[in-house]
């Protein structure tokens, strides 16, 4: 069953850090212009750019809502439905089947710095509507600072996420749960009064760069933060080949091997190391890495190789486009398996695909092959982006080989 329609819903907050009741406010929405006018698409990504790692990105949107009615005005108009305050306002919206089963697609939070009210050049009389830019909901993070002396020099990297975490400010938005708090590096930080003042933002990048660790929030407001390691969740994509016609990827693009995102040496501060091997095969590949919150040679290293060991190996890459409604539900580091054959194509002048058997008995010319790329059907992926097409109904998910040295990602 495929998705139709969207749905909008505001969440405001009716006092300082307390939110009222999910209003339904699609019917004031101008739907089209979301759609049509959307500043592209809905993203969620972590390493997101190539030839780096460690940025989590999530997309922003724009919504244009009819005003008439006051529903969206400022807390000093009785009919608005913002009775505190229109910034950060919790924003939901869902994809619909045919059966009205919802799909969450997207959640943010409003952004008053950039709300204005809008004119109809052509129009004799105001057209009443408002123009809301939603963010995503790690924006709060930018809007909350680090107490001075949180976080202190000896405290382990997992403990010093924890504490700037774990702030009323972020956990009305957001949950927080300790539990979901798993970094790959923990270590004792060195400096820090590096972090009073920051902002969360700030401070999670830097936390998460030293910890070898990847944040997201799922589309429950979880935080998590953990290794780039797999989820147990697995969705089947399959080709147009399929033979038992599944056959659900409209495109698959920038197929590559990954070696954009490899590195053999990895230098933090003024310690460098390096993997011989793969140096030997794919050239000397230099990340480097500066942080002002450990200053310890062997921490350093410590830091330097467990990165290492995370990109040194080229692992396979891709984005693969699907219906929307095939894979409801995905979130980052979700598992993929893609069923993408070479097609087959009788030999000239023959009406079947030739068997293998036939072939070898020599009574029979071989099938013709078409395709540049196969992927084989045991390569597992891990989802590291995601990309939601409002108007086409369709999903894009960035894919990147699961494991990190050779012989791992694939099926056994």
């Amino acid at each position: 069953m495929n998705y139709e329609r969207i749905r909008v819903y505001i969440t405001p907050l009716i006092y300082e850090d307390i939110y009222g009741d999910e209003e339904n406010v699609t019917s004031n929405i101008d739907v089209s212009a979301f759609v049509h006018e959307n500043f592209g698409k809905i993203k969620r990504e972590v390493d997101s750019g190539d030839y780096d790692f460690g940025v989590f990105v999530f997309g922003s949107i724009n919504l244009k809502c009819f005003n008439d009615e006051g529903l969206f005005s400022t807390p000093d108009d009785y009919r608005s439905i913002f009775k505190w305050k229109r910034d950060l306002a919790k924003v939901k919206i869902v994809y619909l089947d045919a059966d009205n089963n919802e799909s969450v697609l997207f959640n943010g939070l409003l952004n008053e710095d950039t709300t204005r009210e809008e004119d109809m050049p052509d129009s004799d009389i105001d057209d009443n509507t408002i123009k809301f830019r939603i963010l995503s909901m790690d924006s709060v993070f930018r809007h909350v600072e680090v107490t001075g002396g949180a976080v202190a020099a000896g405290i382990y990297v997992s403990t010093a996420i924890k504490t700037i975490l774990n702030t009323t400010k972020i956990k009305t938005v957001l949950n927080y749960d300790a539990a979901n708090i798993n970094v790959n590096t923990d270590i004792q930080i060195d400096n820090g009064e590096f972090f009073s003042g920051l902002s969360t933002k700030d401070a999670l990048d830097e936390l998460l760069l030293v910890s070898n660790s990847i944040l997201y929030i799922d589309k429950d407001f979880n935080i998590h933060v953990k290794p780039r390691i797999e989820s147990p969740n697995t969705y089947n994509l399959y080709g147009h080949t399929d033979p038992l016609g599944r056959g659900n990827i409209l495109s698959i693009k920038s197929f590559n091997t990954g070696i954009q995102r490899t590195f053999t040496a990895i230098k933090v501060n003024d310690t460098e190391v390096q993997d011989a091997a793969t140096v030997e095969e794919y050239g000397y590949r230099l990340k480097t890495i500066d942080t002002d919150i450990i200053d310890d040679p062997e921490k350093e290293e410590i830091i330097a190789l467990n990165i290492l060991d995370e990109f040194k190996v080229p692992r396979f890459e891709c984005k693969v486009k699907v219906p929307a409604t095939d894979v409801a539900g995905i979130e980052l580091f979700d598992q993929v398996q893609i069923y993408y054959p070479l097609r087959y194509l009788p030999p000239e002048g023959e009406e079947f695909v030739t068997t293998v058997n036939s072939f070898k008995l020599g009574t029979s010319k071989p099938s013709r092959v078409k395709g540049s790329v196969s992927i084989p059907e045991k390569l597992l992926w891990k989802v590291i982006g995601i990309d939601e097409d409002v108007k086409n109904f369709t999903t894009e998910l960035k894919l990147r080989q699961v494991g990190k040295n050779y012989g791992e990602g694939y099926i056994t």
